[in-house]
């Protein structure tokens, strides 16, 4: 009596059941660790964090600080602390037109609204001309970028100084400045305080005299 013979197993069809297994030992080995035991398996990488938003206003943002250039076309990257004089710089580019947006340290303020950093901050643009042109800008933190951005902005003078600048609650803004009277030149120090209220609907600005 001939013996029945036992057909090789063609090495093709071994191959996918030997994935299948391969797919359900991992299966069981991954549920069984938790996520924190994966985690410890891989070196994360370090997100980097911006030094100038992290020193000036306590936020961890992967991003420099973003202004869109009041009336160019143009954006400016926050890339420069100039301890010295109070200032934090970026350059911009707007083709026939070029210069820096500096903010004064001094008179930066910061407001938590629901939870979510708001600023607003004192800018001046400058270019190859004689002009200083200030204004005053609404910020936020943007979390899902992770970036400082320029919401609105409200121009106040040419040349102006500072005097003070803070939020009276979430939504008004109150600000003071010295401009040139009409018997100063423009070269001169600005010595005509005036004041101005500013009201954040939203993301934009109103300004409110006094």
């Amino acid at each position: 009596m001939a013996r029945n013979r036992i057909l090789p197993i063609p090495l093709i069809l071994l191959i996918p059941v030997v994935l299948l297994i391969i797919v359900i030992v991992a299966g069981v080995y991954r549920f069984s660790l938790s996520d924190d035991e994966i985690l410890a398996k891989f070196p994360q990488s370090e997100v980097q964090t911006n030094t100038i938003i992290s020193d000036v206003l306590n936020i961890k943002s992967s991003n420099p600080w973003t202004i869109q250039v009041p009336e160019q076309n143009a954006v400016s990257f926050i890339d420069e602390w100039d301890k010295e004089h109070g200032y934090l710089i970026g350059q911009y580019d707007a083709g026939a037109t070029k210069g820096k947006v500096l903010l004064p340290t001094e008179f930066i303020v910061q407001r938590q609204i629901e939870d979510v950093p708001w600023i607003v901050a004192p800018m001046i643009v400058t270019s190859q001309g004689t002009g200083s042109f200030y204004y005053i800008g609404l910020f936020k933190f943007d979390a899902v970028p992770s970036r400082v951005i320029l919401l609105d902005s409200v121009f106040i003078g040419d040349r102006i100084k500072f005097n003070q600048l803070e939020w009276r609650d979430d939504t008004i803004i109150d600000a003071s400045y010295l401009t040139h009277d009409e018997n100063q030149a423009m070269s001169e120090v600005p010595k005509q305080l005036n004041s101005v209220s500013l009201k954040r609907v939203g993301n934009f600005l109103h300004m409110q005299q006094r």
